[in-house]
């Protein structure tokens, strides 16, 4: 127990330093482009780097760089997870739930950022971030699977199937187009539904385990294993994407988005490849916590609570819920990333004005 407390603290401190660094950077971007074009409102500053001057292309660029590193480390894209399994690993169940959520909030500003100020039909600084996605999602992904192979505890696998989910969702907003974007919200909301339910389920396991806590190794007979064992199962299937599950319909879209794209054998091969490491190491998981155990429980072993229950079985059935109503879930999506994708629409509400700039198409792959 002292060594997980020391863990804690360690990767408080960590994630204090680096979102500070982070917010630091932050302000610096901002005060950059607010130096040039005189205004933070987004849509001005759609229009207003669009038409810069030469002189200031290289602080925009500089500037649009800097908030990508910045959202990066808020999403946990590779180069920028380091700190993220460390911290999500010690938090309690619930801060990790909600932690998956804030994981999500720095893709959705990559969106942004991408759709609206460095877009197809920004001038000079158009299609700055785009080049960059692909190759930073495809390798995040990987390294991710990799993470959750070598996982020694459930809640740090988890957090490493937290950093894969980013890295699929940015695959299918670059390579996809318009399609593809939409398929990644699909597939942003599946994995924060089941990635929540995942670390309050982590959580229950470890009390159900006694000092063994959520180490992936032999230990002592579990309180409630036959309702925990099934909990596990039905989010691995999710998790790994198997059919009828809300993981294999987004996954399905990402792979159907992405037949056109010049990076199809790539993209199709990295996600399915990772999907079958991720429910291996799953499986081996699920093994070590279920199978491999002796006959006796830890006399600090507790049962999980109802309100916990009711808790995992909430976001299950909101996963579940995402199967049965998918049709129009696609096409709330659908709607959704048209109207990212024509950011001349919010510009004119906005600012309250019609705007000659001409809808482009998402950054992706030459055909």
């Amino acid at each position: 127990m002292y060594g997980f407390g020391q863990q804690r603290l360690r990767a408080s401190v960590h994630y204090v330093a680096i979102n500070l660094t982070g917010s630091a950077i932050f302000l610096i971007a901002v005060s950059l482009l607010y130096s040039v074009t005189g205004t933070l409102n987004m849509a001005h500053l759609a229009e207003r780097v669009a038409v810069s001057s030469p002189d200031d292309i290289a602080l925009i660029r500089s500037a649009g760089l800097m908030l990508l590193g910045v959202f990066g480390v808020k999403a946990a894209l590779f180069p920028l997870y380091f700190w993220l399994p460390a911290a999500y690993a010690s938090a309690s169940a619930p801060v990790a739930a909600l932690f998956a959520i804030m994981t999500k909030v720095g893709v959705y500003a990559i969106f942004r950022l991408t759709t609206l100020i460095f877009g197809g039909d920004s001038g000079a600084s158009a299609d700055l971030i785009s080049p960059w996605l692909l190759s930073v999602a495809l390798i995040t992904l990987v390294l991710a699977t990799l993470g959750v192979l070598a996982a020694k505890r459930l809640l740090e696998l988890v957090a490493y199937l937290t950093i894969a989910s980013v890295g699929t969702i940015l695959i299918a907003f670059v390579a996809g187009g318009t399609e593809g974007l939409s398929a990644s919200l699909y597939y942003l909301v599946h994995s924060t539904l089941i990635a929540a339910a995942l670390f309050l389920l982590a959580e229950m396991i470890a009390q159900s385990r006694g000092d063994a806590q959520d180490t992936l190794h032999s230990g002592p007979a579990m309180l409630q294993p036959v309702m925990l064992g099934i909990a596990f199962m039905v989010g691995a299937v999710i998790v790994g994407g198997l059919p009828l599950s809300s993981g294999f319909l987004a996954k399905l879209m990402i792979l159907r988005s992405t037949t056109e794209s010049v990076t199809m054998p790539w993209v199709w091969g990295i996600i399915l490849g990772t999907s079958l490491m991720t429910m291996i190491a799953l499986s081996r998981a699920g093994s070590m916590l279920f199978w491999k155990t002796s006959y006796e429980i830890s006399a600090s072993a507790k049962a999980p609570v109802a309100m916990q229950w009711v808790s995992v079985v909430f976001l299950f059935a909101c996963s579940l819920a995402m199967v049965i109503y998918a049709a129009p879930l696609k096409h709330f999506t659908d709607a959704t990333a048209k109207q990212l994708n024509t950011p001349e629409q919010y510009i004119s509400a906005v600012l309250g004005q019609t705007t000659d700039r001409v809808p482009r198409p998402l950054p992706r792959e030459a055909k």
